[in-house]
């Protein structure tokens, strides 16, 4: 059975606050994983660079067994929180 996702020592700053740090996962096919936590851990951040939404500072995603690019995301669903909300 081969890999859905993997991720390989990423890492993400903004400024000197570290976000995601070294973060490895290795996701099988046909398995559902979630990622669960307290605000500021780095979820939110590994789902965007996860999407192309942000990239990495180190390290690589690979997805559907390729290095991510644009084309796979298509594949892929994703409803952020902030979509469909109201603004108040």
């Amino acid at each position: 059975m081969s890999n859905i996702l993997e991720i390989s020592g990423v890492t993400k700053t903004f400024g000197s606050h570290v976000a995601v740090d070294n973060l490895s996962l290795a996701v099988p096919e046909g398995s559902i994983y979630g990622f669960i936590g307290p605000n500021g851990s780095g979820k939110t951040t590994t789902i965007r660079m996860i999407m192309n939404i942000l990239y990495p500072d180190n390290g690589s995603i690979r997805i559907f067994g390729a290095q991510q690019t644009g084309s796979n995301i298509g594949r892929i669903g994703y409803l952020p929180e902030e979509r469909g909300r109201e603004n108040v």
